[in-house]
């Protein structure tokens, strides 16, 4: 997936980041054609997004409705085989996006313009099911998700949804936003799992990052699981094995905060918000694999078929079937 954003300061009044390129529209559709033209015959790129996070920069609704049009008209005029993204910087039905988004999904212009909604999500430092960001309270994940599904189902969107961007810094400038290596690691994987349910792709922000005990100007680094030595964060091993997981039909089941369980075709997946709960798995073959977060596997004998298992704030994943 490629991004085309941040105009040069000639475009935008030297405002610099992705502040909208007001009288220079055509540059951009034009910077847009030409890179669409450069990439068409490679399958490098599978995905075009317009622009970055629009309405965290002042780009109004109208203004982002000029660029998604003429920017995927461009794209498209050149290569019908990549996806056209829509982006924006948080979940709709977040409050920063109740006057925002709307006018957007509502235009059917607007959405015969793109194949792909794309929203970030950052509740950090806090955790994925809680949100209470320090400087911005977006809530509980699952609550965000649902509200989302009903605005984008009233809005005849029947399209993907991914979550392009998301996850936790364990060095940032503002020291408030800064979680630890296990916090990283248990949040992303916790995040990705509620995320599998509801969205079509979910892409943490990066994998390389810089190092740790030095002071940063930009929290981006931090949010990488792999160091500027390349040595890995305990977040890596944890990504590295939901990634290499088949896991179809996920559903979350029913259960008691702050308990939190699914089940997919072959298995389970719980942990907590905090503390400990004990779950009780029933129907289960003479034999189960239990895998920890960070992937080491132990096959575990059930009682007839039943299997209680303490869940902890580390996700455990008890398969019916060698992972």
């Amino acid at each position: 997936m490629a991004t085309l954003a941040n105009p040069p300061g000639w475009a935008n009044g030297g405002a610099g980041g992705n502040t909208y390129p007001a009288g220079h529209e055509q540059e951009y559709f034009n910077f847009c054609s030409r890179v669409a033209s450069r990439y068409r015959t490679r399958n490098t790129i599978e995905a075009y997004m317009i622009w970055n996070e629009p309405q965290g920069y002042g780009v109004t609704s109208a203004q982002y409705k000029t660029l998604l049009i003429g920017g995927s008209n461009a794209i498209r005029a050149v290569d019908t085989s990549k996806r056209i993204l829509f982006n924006t910087n948080g979940i709709p039905g977040d409050a920063a996006l109740l006057s925002w988004f709307p006018p957007l999904i509502s235009d059917a212009a607007v959405r015969n313009a793109v194949d792909v909604l794309s929203f970030h999500s950052y509740p950090r430092p806090a955790a994925p099911e809680l949100g209470n960001f320090v400087r911005n309270n977006v809530g509980p994940l699952d609550v965000r998700l649902g509200k989302m599904q009903n605005i984008l189902s009233t809005n005849g969107w029947t399209g993907e949804v991914w979550i392009t961007e998301g996850g936790w810094a364990t060095n940032a400038p503002k020291l408030d936003t800064i979680v630890s290596w296990a916090d990283q690691a248990r949040f992303l994987i916790r995040q990705t799992i509620i995320l599998m349910e509801k969205v079509d792709r979910y892409y943490m922000f990066q994998l390389y990052g810089g190092a740790d005990n030095v002071v940063v100007t930009d929290e981006a680094g931090g949010m990488g699981m792999v160091l500027d030595t390349l040595a890995p964060k305990l977040s890596f091993g944890a990504w590295k094995y939901l990634c290499h997981k088949p896991i179809s039909g996920l559903t979350r089941v029913a259960a008691t905060l702050p308990l939190w369980r699914y089940q997919h075709s072959t298995g389970h997946i719980f942990w907590t918000v905090s503390g400990t709960a004990n779950v009780t798995l029933t129907n289960l073959p003479d034999t189960v694999y239990k895998t920890t977060l960070f992937g080491v596997t132990t096959s575990v004998n059930t009682t007839g078929g039943s299997l209680t298992v303490t869940a902890g704030i580390d996700p455990i994943y008890i398969d019916t079937v060698a992972p």
